[in-house]
């Protein structure tokens, strides 16, 4: 979102999902997408979509944290997810 409100190209793109990890790649699979098993700890799975990277993340919960790293357990909860995120846009700028 930073980079569209600064009116760059987009070239990042996440998404959050329901579904475990291991059902995302096997739906990846069947509709023919290259999956990534990435970051399988915290849910992500990177699909490779036109040649671009996608990470799709399993919505998640923390069991711990230390306030930067945390140990997570999935969840399908969407309320639950989003109480864990960050969303600021932190060091957003243009030039003057």
């Amino acid at each position: 979102m930073r980079d569209s409100l600064l009116g760059l190209q987009v070239s990042d793109v996440d998404l959050a999902t329901g579904l475990q990890p291991e059902e995302v790649i096997k739906r990846l699979k069947q509709a023919g997408i290259k999956a990534v098993p990435t970051g399988l700890a915290h849910g992500t799975v990177t699909a490779i979509v036109g040649g671009a990277p996608v990470e799709v993340t399993t919505l998640r919960r923390d069991v711990s944290t230390d306030g930067r790293r945390a140990t997570v357990a999935f969840t399908d909860d969407w309320r639950e997810d989003a109480a864990r995120r960050d969303f600021t846009m932190n060091a957003s700028a243009s030039p003057p």
